[in-house]
């Protein structure tokens, strides 16, 4: 009886992680993050966009900011999640002053909100 539990468990969890529609090798933690936006989808204007930017061997990810944002910040995050900077937006319309330039590099969209 125990094993059919621990099967059933499983089986919710695995069929409950909804797959969602990003290029391999997106790190997990962006996902995640992802997901999370997903289940408050009013918060974004349909197109959104998330994108990946590659800049010296490493990749950084552009979060547009939701409606709810009185400042409307754009946020840059590493592999792992942690913000680096915001490079638009926010009181004065530039940012934080602190990011690497984005201009001139491409940015890749990584995934596009639809409502």
């Amino acid at each position: 009886m125990k094993q059919l539990s621990c099967l059933f468990l499983l089986s919710i969890f695995l069929f409950s992680c909804e797959k969602i529609d990003v290029p391999d090798g997106t790190p997990s933690c962006v996902k995640q993050m992802i997901r999370k936006i997903e289940k408050n989808p009013e918060s974004y204007t349909n197109g959104q966009k998330i994108e990946r930017w590659d800049h010296e061997g490493k990749s950084y990810y552009l979060f547009p900011p939701t409606w709810l944002s009185s400042h409307g910040q754009y946020t840059l995050y590493d592999d792992f999640c942690h913000e680096i900077c915001i490079p638009y937006g926010g009181i004065t319309g530039k940012g934080s002053g602190d990011c690497p330039d984005l201009s001139g590099h491409s940015l890749t969209v990584i995934y596009e909100f639809q409502k």
